[in-house]
């Protein structure tokens, strides 16, 4: 597990360029502090930025909500996803359009688009679970929890080599292979962005604990553990029909994973089956 404490959160911030918080966001989230949020206010914020607002109504309209109808405005959007998912979604969507430069050691363009399938599976997985992880935080911890990938790659001209490196291991996860190389890792620089951009605490926590293969073993299990399941099947899943490959860290999760997830081999193999019809359409 990767501590984190105020020495090395300075670290990354003397490191790394992290991008503010746009004034959108700054806006929304007044917004929502407010006593009486106004849900027109909240839209017509929203609605300034033609990207963000069609990247919300992407997400809102997308298989994997599968909803009875199509959701045609950002007011409708808002109600549906609610104050707290409403700023959860746009959060992500306003990184992943922070994150994006023309020079860049890969392809962001490719990450953010697997990032985004990966989040879609992980919302269809978690159906099973909607009484306690709504679909809008699945979503966005999914999408925030690599952001430090796309931070780092941004800083590093080596990175692509790190990441290869990685993908080809059996034995390191990707933030090990980063510590080794860069004294910190993706993980870590995700959580600096995702607390300082004041998202929930169990997305920031998703972010920082996605590679700590302890996690699943606290005594109480909670929602937390949950969603980082959700997610570390999906990734799996997504791996899968991409490579034909597990993920480096899957064999060692699997039992623990399908143990919180109330999940036998054959739920299991029903789920793979099952997401192969939503790749179509995602």
């Amino acid at each position: 597990m990767f501590e984190v404490d105020e020495e090395v959160l300075e670290k990354v911030r003397r490191s790394f360029t992290i991008p503010s918080k746009p004034e959108l966001l700054i806006e929304l989230q007044i917004q929502l502090k407010s006593a009486e949020p106004n849900m027109n206010r909240i839209a017509d914020i929203i609605s300034q930025d033609v990207g963000i607002a069609g990247g919300v109504l992407k997400v809102v309209n997308s298989a994997a909500f599968s909803l009875p109808r199509s959701v045609t405005n950002i007011k409708q959007s808002v109600l549906f996803l609610g104050l707290t998912g409403t700023h959860s979604v746009v959060s992500a969507l306003v990184l992943k359009q922070s994150l994006s430069a023309p020079k860049c050691s890969i392809s962001l363009n490719n990450f953010w688009d697997k990032a985004s399938i990966v989040a879609n599976i992980a919302v269809f997985i978690g159906k099973h679970f909607k009484d306690r992880l709504p679909a809008e935080d699945i979503y966005t911890a999914a999408l925030f929890q690599d952001c430090g990938i796309a931070a780092m790659a941004l800083k590093y001209s080596d990175y692509k080599k790190v990441l290869s490196a990685s993908e080809n291991s059996d034995k390191y996860t990707l933030a090990e292979t980063e510590e080794q190389t860069y004294q910190t890792n993706h993980a870590v620089v995700g959580y600096f962005i995702a607390s300082t951009w004041q998202l929930p605490r169990s997305i920031c926590q998703q972010v920082l604990l996605h590679h700590d293969h302890s996690f699943l073993n606290k005594a109480e299990q909670d929602n937390e553990q949950l969603m980082f399941s959700v997610i570390k099947m999906a990734e799996n899943i997504v791996n899968l029909h991409f490579t034909c490959r597990n993920t480096t860290d899957w064999q060692q999760l699997k039992n623990s994973v399908l143990e919180m997830l109330y999940f036998n081999e054959d739920d299991y193999q029903d789920m793979i089956e099952d997401s192969e019809h939503l790749f179509a359409k995602i």
